[in-house]
């Protein structure tokens, strides 16, 4: 056979080892699609995945075969827990390639009080559908915020960088397009936090009380840009002593 067919056929089997999900994965998808089956049956295959490596906690989010588990209202805020416990990376696809609005990337560098990389921190990051509204299910722009169905749990690299994948979220009430952001800079999600709103200034109208918001340093303003690949945000944003 020749060299270049060996080759050819080599990386055909690794591309498709690669696109295959792992059994726990699969059995959670297959559960996740089968009602008869239900959720904690997908979820106790999550977490063996995880458990055993066979994916990245933030995985989960954007992948089309666990959306109805992330829908139900009760599942998600499991996998809320989920992603926490088992999270170590800083970056990830909040929401899938499919998801109604505006392609976003956000490269963000958190600082400390003193100006330094805030490195190994745990970050909650959370933001409303494009319609504003936080879940399908809230009846308003801004409702359903305690139980968002865009969220990520990530941990800040040696720099104090994570970056994120999603859609633009949409602006309710006032408020232009916005990250939440609950910080804990030890690193552990029962320990001392601190955090704010990320507001975004584009094309839409900035209500004064944002920009006074910023300037007391209770919020942070960054631009966003066009990109090549949709709308791109990064800059640094310096925390608070922790309340």
């Amino acid at each position: 056979m020749p060299k270049s067919a060996l080759w050819s056929g080599l990386l055909a089997w690794v591309l498709a080892a690669c696109a295959t999900p792992s059994p726990h994965l699969a059995d959670a998808e297959a559960a996740a699609a089968d009602p008869a089956r239900g959720a904690d049956h997908a979820l106790a295959a999550l977490r063996t995945a995880l458990a055993q490596g066979e994916c990245r906690a933030t995985e989960l989010l954007a992948r089309p075969g666990l959306a109805a588990l992330f829908d139900d209202p009760e599942t998600r805020s499991r996998l809320v827990r989920l992603v926490r416990n088992h999270t170590n990376e800083s970056t990830c696809e909040i929401a899938g390639a499919n998801e109604p609005g505006r392609r976003l990337s956000a490269r963000l560098r958190f600082l400390s009080a003193d100006g330094s990389a805030a490195a190994g921190a745990l970050v909650f990051l959370y933001h409303a559908r494009a319609d504003g509204r936080y879940t399908a299910e809230a009846d308003e722009p801004g409702a359903g915020d305690r139980n968002p169905r865009f969220f990520t749990w990530l941990v800040t690299d040696d720099e104090g960088v994570i970056e994120v994948d999603t859609i633009l979220p949409g602006g309710y009430g006032g408020a232009p397009p916005h990250f939440h952001l609950g910080v804990a800079p030890g690193g552990d999600a029962s320990g001392p936090r601190t955090g704010g709103s990320l507001y975004f200034r584009g094309d839409w109208p900035l209500d004064p009380e944002v920009e006074s918001d910023t300037a007391a340093g209770v919020a942070w303003l960054l631009d966003v840009e066009e990109g090549a690949n949709g709308l791109h945000v990064s800059g640094d944003l310096k925390l608070r002593p922790p309340g």
